[in-house]
């Protein structure tokens, strides 16, 4: 009978436990809405208003991801460029891979979003890049929550970049893992000028 009464209590132990766990289980993947994020940028380009048309940009290429199989939406993003005591927003947000719409809500799951995202200035706004250390920040307005920065990233423009920059129009940065640096480059019909 003791034999039976400790069976008894050690079944009903197991079974709450279980159903413990099961709880939390469901809440962690279907309830609890987790963190948007951002992997670290495998490439930056920055494009120059060129010949008067296409404000300028900034494009990145990155994986946008939820800590949670619920997800999350997304209902705009934006870059904010400081250099100095300059702050510029680029505040048009564009992406996808074969054709580029307007960012106006995007839902990232766990698995998350692989894409190019571009983030223009707006038409009437002659900024021009110059040498020197700039920040970049890229923020997510997430629906129902405030918008949260994702990712700081420092670069370095040479005086060497501005040049190319100006003449070329686009100057780019691809991470390289090895390194753990940036690597910045212009393209010239084709042709690529490493720095």
């Amino acid at each position: 009978m003791l034999l039976s009464l400790n069976l008894d209590i050690y079944s009903l132990i197991i079974a709450c436990l279980a159903f413990i766990i099961s709880a939390i289980t469901f809440w962690l993947t279907h309830t609890h809405k987790g963190e948007l994020k951002m992997t670290k940028p495998s490439a930056i380009s920055l494009l120059a208003k060129h010949n008067g048309k296409d404000a300028p940009k900034i494009m990145i290429r990155t994986l946008l991801f939820a800590t949670s199989e619920r997800g999350q939406y997304i209902q705009n993003m934006y870059i904010k460029l400081i250099h100095e005591s300059t702050t510029k927003h680029y505040e048009v947000w564009t992406y996808n891979e074969l054709e580029i719409v307007r960012g106006s809500g995007l839902f990232v799951n766990k698995t998350g979003v692989n894409t190019y995202h571009n983030f223009h200035l707006n038409n009437n706004d002659n900024y021009t890049f110059s040498p020197g250390n700039y920040t970049l920040e890229v923020f997510a307005e997430i629906v129902d929550d405030a918008t949260k920065k994702l990712h700081e990233e420092k670069i370095f423009i040479s005086e060497e970049n501005i040049k190319d920059l100006n003449s070329c129009s686009s100057l780019h940065f691809d991470w390289s893992p090895s390194e753990q640096k940036y690597i910045s480059h212009t393209k010239f019909d084709g042709i690529v000028n490493v720095m």
